[in-house]
């Protein structure tokens, strides 16, 4: 069952996929369509599940689920990689290239190439990147933008 991301529990659990590139206004429309499709039938073992779907920045699909009343399990969170697999097929999206990072500076969200966005981080140690390795809405809403040298980033440097 679908439920609008602001009204998920802190508790609820996150999937962060970040594009290749930034989505168009015709692909965020289809996308959002085709994500809440999805959550609307989404389920575990036959038990609904309650989740969600955002788009955020015109790069980040996130996924959640309040797992308080049904847990994402195996076949549930395949089902999820299908999806986005196909999702990133129709409309020539790489959700799981790791060689790229979201970052904001100035106010505008871009993305760059890991090397470039450690370069830069070396200039700016404000650099903010985006941590798509949060566990739940609460560090969605609070810890998924930090800057580079306080995330896991800058360790692979």
């Amino acid at each position: 069952m679908y439920i609008d991301i602001d009204k998920m529990r802190d508790e609820s659990r996150v999937w962060v996929f970040q594009a290749d590139r930034k989505l168009t206004m015709q692909e965020l429309t289809s996308i959002k369509s085709m994500s809440q499709e999805f959550t609307q039938q989404w389920t575990a073992h036959n038990a609904q599940l309650l989740s969600s779907v955002a788009v955020y920045h015109n790069f980040f699909l996130v996924i959640s689920v309040d797992e308080d009343s049904a847990s994402a399990s195996g076949c549930s969170i395949d089902a999820m990689t299908r999806f986005i697999k196909e999702v990133g097929s129709r409309f020539g999206i790489n959700f799981f290239d790791r060689s790229k990072v979201v970052v904001e500076r100035n106010q505008n969200v871009d993305i760059i190439e890991f090397d470039t966005a450690a370069e830069l981080a070396k200039d700016d140690p404000s650099l903010l990147v985006f941590d798509n390795l949060i566990a739940d809405i609460k560090e969605l809403r609070t810890d998924w933008r930090k800057r580079f040298v306080e995330s896991w980033h800058a360790k692979l440097v």
